[in-house]
């Protein structure tokens, strides 16, 4: 039996020569309910609504990854807040973290984390595949 299909799979690099960034996005249909067991929350990931997928199928999931700096541990626990940024000046607002959070949430999905410092960061969205606005 199948547990999951690949819908879709990018790949692509900032065009700036100071900091150049790569980023992969991976869309899957997974057949099977997570086994919410594998994952875990700590200092380098966190699992966001994860009570809402409880024996749900099927799955859609969203992974985008880079290879940027990372979350720094201390900063984990309050990105998906508004109006929090780490970017100094103009050039963030802090709400759109918030406001994918709060999409999901409506969705009844959750988002898995995983970052490491100095190596980057794998956002994964789940949502299910039917509508659950019962």
């Amino acid at each position: 039996m199948r547990r999951s299909t690949a819908l879709t799979s990018s790949r692509f690099c900032s065009t700036s020569r100071s900091t150049p960034h790569r980023v992969e996005i991976y869309g899957l249909r997974l057949t099977q309910p997570l086994d919410l067991s594998q994952f875990s929350d700590g200092p380098e990931s966190c699992f966001v609504n994860r009570e809402g997928l409880h024996n749900v199928a099927p799955l859609l999931a969203l992974s985008v990854q880079d290879n940027g700096p990372g979350i720094p541990p201390e900063v984990l626990p309050k990105i998906f807040q508004p109006f929090f940024t780490t970017k100094s000046g103009n050039k963030g607002t802090g709400l759109g973290l918030a406001i994918v959070h709060r999409f999901v949430k409506e969705g009844k999905g959750a988002i898995y984390l995983q970052t490491k410092v100095g190596q980057g960061t794998t956002f994964t969205i789940y949502l299910p595949a039917h509508d659950t606005r019962k």
